[in-house]
């Protein structure tokens, strides 16, 4: 089932790096509790040199307590991420999550691994705008205990010792290891003018060690590849 999700989204940041944003995520297509979650962060963003960036960050994570994204079962995540580019070549990015689970699951911890190169083209339509796409691979390997405490907490709606629990107890080792998830695809493109951005992400992921379909039926699609994509605007002041 395909479920489309507005995020409006707000970010300050200090001329030192420091910045504070928020965000909420609204399902359109329902008839009721359209607010299904939001966020709140503060982070730093840095250089390290003229070919490093990177930044560290802390997110509170907000949800309704119908929302239905798996996602749902975290508290909170903290996140470093560092790119390097060599020599307007490659660019390879290493991005690392430590999230803290509800209700005293277990936390996870998520890594992602990518490589893009940006092609670039100014004046398109005018003398100061410029388009950019950026080719992209990534690999997301981590543990999964989010996807536990998802399906004890909201699909199930049962005690930590009941059935749901029950029912995942020949999964736990699996979910709790920390192992390769997806190999993802991406073309990122973006066009600016002034202070506009527009954006547009299509992108095809192949997801690897899932759970059985029993667990996940009614959940998350049930082929081995998926295409999503992401389309945004934003101003900058």
């Amino acid at each position: 089932m395909n479920t489309p999700l507005i995020e409006p989204n707000l970010k300050y940041t200090f001329a030192n790096g420091i910045y504070f944003s928020g965000n909420v995520q609204i399902v359109p297509n329902r008839k009721t509790n359209k607010l299904d979650g939001g966020s709140l962060s503060a982070g730093y963003d840095f250089e390290l040199g003229k070919n490093s960036s990177g930044s560290i960050s802390y997110s509170q994570l907000f949800y309704n307590a119908t929302s239905t994204q798996i996602g749902s079962s975290i508290g909170s995540t903290i996140n470093a991420n560092i790119d390097y580019d060599i020599s307007d070549i490659i660019t390879p990015s290493l991005s690392i999550d430590y999230n803290i689970l509800k209700q005293g699951f277990g936390s996870d911890v998520m890594v992602n691994f990518g490589i893009s190169h940006d092609f670039a083209q100014e004046s398109i339509f005018a003398g100061d705008d410029i388009g950019l796409i950026s080719p992209t691979a990534t690999v997301n390997a981590g543990t999964q205990n989010f996807y536990s405490a998802f399906l004890t907490l909201k699909k199930y709606k049962l005690p930590k010792a009941g059935k749901a629990q029950k029912l995942l107890s020949a999964q736990d080792a699996k979910l709790a290891k920390f192992q390769l998830l997806d190999f993802e695809f991406a073309a990122p493109i973006e066009y600016k003018t002034g202070p506009v951005l527009f954006s547009f992400t299509p992108t095809y992921a192949f997801a690897e060690n899932k759970l059985p379909a029993s667990i996940t039926k009614g959940m998350v699609s049930t082929q081995s590849g998926l295409f999503f994509f992401e389309i945004g605007a934003s101003v900058k002041f």
